[in-house]
């Protein structure tokens, strides 16, 4: 009777390559599903802090496929707050600068082979024709003001039809950063 027992208990052994397979399949699973749960953790937390928002004056937010050639134009914002101010600077005065300005300025160029990318930094204090805008009559001045010139609703489609007067190009996606916010 034990021998028998034995016997029987080697036939239900499952050999070593199965029972490495098993616990092979149960760690990669696990780690898929941490993996897959950290992404959506992530996504969640930094989907959260974009704000979309019509920044081509067109009344409408583009939910289509992007065709390339593309260009970008990157905005860093520069908000001055009575809470920025700082007696040492004169400069940090709330009365010094009317609403918003575009601090930073960049322009990126993505030709239709995707193989490069081209960056040019537009300097802020540089004298452009801001075109005529919602109440902004028009005129010349530093390209930072044409976002100040738009206000809180036209700052930014103001700066992309600046630029794409100054460049000659038209803005397909314009980006603002606000590292403040």
């Amino acid at each position: 009777n034990a021998e028998n027992r034995d016997k029987v208990n080697k036939k239900l052994k499952s050999p070593l390559w199965a029972r490495r397979c098993v616990v092979f399949g149960v760690i990669l699973l696990l780690l898929s599903s941490i993996a897959y749960g950290g992404h959506l953790f992530l996504e969640q937390r930094y989907e959260k802090n974009i704000n979309r928002a019509d920044l081509l004056g067109t009344n409408r937010i583009s939910g289509k496929k992007a065709t390339f050639p593309l260009n970008f134009l990157i905005i860093g914002t520069d908000k001055r707050t009575p809470e920025d101010y700082d007696p040492k600077d004169p400069s940090s005065r709330v009365t010094s600068v009317n609403g918003e300005r575009a601090d930073t300025i960049i322009f990126v160029h993505i030709p239709k082979d995707k193989k490069n990318a081209y960056v040019i930094s537009i300097p802020r204090d540089t004298d452009v024709f801001i075109p005529p805008m919602g109440s902004y009559k028009g005129g010349k001045d530093k390209i930072n003001a044409a976002y100040a010139f738009g206000g809180d609703r036209l700052g930014a489609p103001l700066l992309v039809a600046t630029v794409n007067n100054l460049l000659g190009v038209s803005i397909d996606y314009p980006v603002i950063v606000n590292f403040k916010a």
